[in-house]
């Protein structure tokens, strides 16, 4: 039989969530969002909350770290196109021969 989920359990994954969306930082915000993963495995072996008021409650919550994970997401796309963008750039004024020819010490005169 599985264990149901203790309401400790619930109120430490609530609190969780709370302070990883009000996190600046994405780092962070990251960072809180894996301290739930355990929390998030026990509650997906267990039977599920009986309290419909708590089970929407956490829903809502979800639907907003999908919102910023998805910020998130855009962010970090945006930063990778700047960083390759100035790779780009970089690269393409490079010199192709670093070091210049070497001078002749063999006079051709005759």
């Amino acid at each position: 039989m599985k264990k149901r989920i203790s309401d400790t359990d619930i109120i430490l994954f609530e609190e969780l969530t709370e302070t990883a969306l009000r996190e600046e930082d994405g780092t962070a915000f990251i960072g809180f969002l894996m301290q739930r993963e355990d929390l998030a495995r026990r509650f997906a072996g267990s039977p599920g909350l009986t309290d419909r008021t708590v089970a929407e409650r956490l829903f809502e919550k979800e639907m907003l770290v999908i919102q910023r994970l998805e910020e998130e997401r855009m962010k970090l796309l945006v930063e990778m196109d700047i960083y390759s963008q100035g790779r780009r750039a970089i690269r393409s004024y490079g010199p192709k021969y670093p070091l210049p020819p070497p001078v002749s010490f063999i006079d051709h005169k005759k």
